[in-house]
């Protein structure tokens, strides 16, 4: 996934002390997604809406000299205006994904598998779980894809889901060239550290620099 690790074991458990730092950790790390999704709002969809509102002025100042030339203006604006929605809805997916809300997880990761340029199979519990369960193992299995996407160089993934009545279990493993490291900011998964130390889980890295790597978060159940 990402930069070496300790070459001895290739495995990193962290355990779950909520004291000031973990506290802290979160809340940077809330506050690092609040300034992406300003960014990518600003750098996707608003500059699309931007630019059609211009050609929308243009249309609308050449309506009556430069019929022709508006026209073409006002084709541009229905371009960039439909991007601009498909972008927006893209982020709004990113945060709440509609079929995570009215489908479920099995059918959310499927749309992550279906979605990955790398093979991925499958296995997960079926039904419905706790909401708050629901989203934070979506988002698990999509930073952890993602991952592997831009740093593995593997040829196939597997994503196990299994909930019992006290815990869930979440793992993703590829065969790729290993030596993925928590600490690496540029990874995502310190992001996915805090997001399971919220919820009083387990997160365990497994990247040894011989290849191959198993992240794996255990989750307790609400009551």
């Amino acid at each position: 996934m990402s930069t070496p690790n300790d070459a001895t074991t290739g495995e990193l458990t962290l355990d779950q002390d909520h004291d000031s730092g973990s506290a802290r950790q979160i809340l940077e790390t809330a506050d690092a997604d609040r300034r992406r999704f300003t960014r990518d709002l600003h750098d996707g969809a608003q500059q699309k809406f931007v630019a059609a509102m211009n050609n929308l002025r243009l249309a609308q100042a050449r309506f009556s000299s430069e019929p022709e030339r508006a026209k073409r203006h006002l084709d541009a604006a229905l371009t960039q205006a439909e991007s601009g929605l498909r972008a927006l809805r893209d982020l709004v997916a990113g945060i709440h994904p509609p079929v995570l809300v009215h489908l479920g997880l099995p059918a959310a990761v499927e749309s992550l598998a279906d979605d990955c340029p790398i093979p991925v199979s499958l296995d997960i519990t079926d039904g419905r779980l706790p909401v708050v369960i629901e989203e934070s193992v979506y988002f698990f299995v999509s930073e952890a894809l993602t991952n592997v996407i831009k740093h593995a160089r593997a040829g196939e993934v597997k994503v196990l889901i299994a909930a019992g009545k006290t815990l869930l279990t979440v793992e993703v493993s590829d065969d790729g060239v290993g030596g993925a490291s928590m600490t690496d900011d540029g990874c995502g998964l310190p992001g996915l550290m805090h997001r399971v130390q919220a919820l009083d889980g387990e997160l365990t890295l497994a990247s040894p620099p011989t290849g191959g790597t198993v992240l794996r978060g255990v989750l307790p159940m609400p009551r």
